[in-house]
């Protein structure tokens, strides 16, 4: 890749990557539910399968709001991890009342 700046020097790269700063359009929301924020604007959840948010019992977070590392095909992972974590937690609660 051959970079041509304003100046009109230039520099060939064997790639280019972007780091842009993103902010959680949400963010009036998870400062509203206290969910807690990692160093890159993420939501932190708790280790193991199903995205559900630290601190926050039964808040599953998905998309890039999971994820440091943005992208579409993150985001659709992240949402996949979130709906079968719900759908753990409900089937947990419905046997926990024997109604499963």
């Amino acid at each position: 890749v051959t970079l041509h700046f304003d100046d009109g020097t230039t520099a060939t790269e064997g790639f280019v990557a972007n780091h842009p700063a993103v902010e959680q359009r949400a963010g009036n929301l998870v400062a509203e539910l206290g969910l807690q924020v990692g160093a890159a604007g993420e939501v932190r959840v708790r280790a193991g399968p199903g995205n559900e948010a630290e601190g926050v019992d039964g808040c599953f977070v998905a998309g890039d709001m999971a994820t440091p590392m943005r992208s579409v095909v993150k985001a659709l992972e992240m949402g996949t991890f979130a709906a079968a974590g719900l759908v753990a937690a409900m089937n947990a609660e419905l046997d926990a009342r024997d109604e499963l």
